[in-house]
């Protein structure tokens, strides 16, 4: 569990808070926002910059995968930029983070787990991209 918060692309656990029965998390600052909000202002990226998004987000899967654990809740509203100055200047370079982490699940390699869960209408959107770029990547 280590190695995953201390992963380049997940946002940073500062502190915690217990208050009125509820455990607040207080994280690093990611002013960029959300993947979502630059797909609704920006409407495309470069190939290079879906790549290069794609592949941040294939990573934090991975590093999930190695440390047991399934996120359940991958969506654009769940990667966050963490630089705001990029927003309209260069909507292409700026650090991803992945965020939400609390739906995942711990599973041992070989296990299967199956739990029902509905999925966010964006799994779509994320399975078409990466079946896209394994597509194109064979070209």
């Amino acid at each position: 569990m280590s190695s995953m918060l201390n992963h380049t692309n997940v946002v940073k656990l500062r502190a915690t808070k217990e208050y009125n029965k509820a455990v607040h998390l207080v994280m690093e600052p990611c002013e960029g926002g959300e993947l979502f909000d630059r797909i609704m202002v920006h409407g495309n990226y470069s190939e290079r910059a879906a790549t290069t998004m794609a592949k941040t987000v294939v990573e934090v899967v991975k590093m999930c995968r190695q440390n047991g654990f399934v996120h359940r809740d991958s969506k654009p509203e769940n990667i966050l930029f963490v630089n705001e100055k990029f927003l309209f200047v260069n909507k292409e370079n700026s650090t991803l983070k992945a965020i939400d982490f609390g739906l995942s699940i711990f599973f041992k390699l070989g296990e299967c787990n199956w739990v029902s869960l509905s999925l966010s209408k964006f799994f779509s959107f994320f399975l078409f991209m990466f079946q896209f770029l394994a597509l194109y990547s064979l070209k």
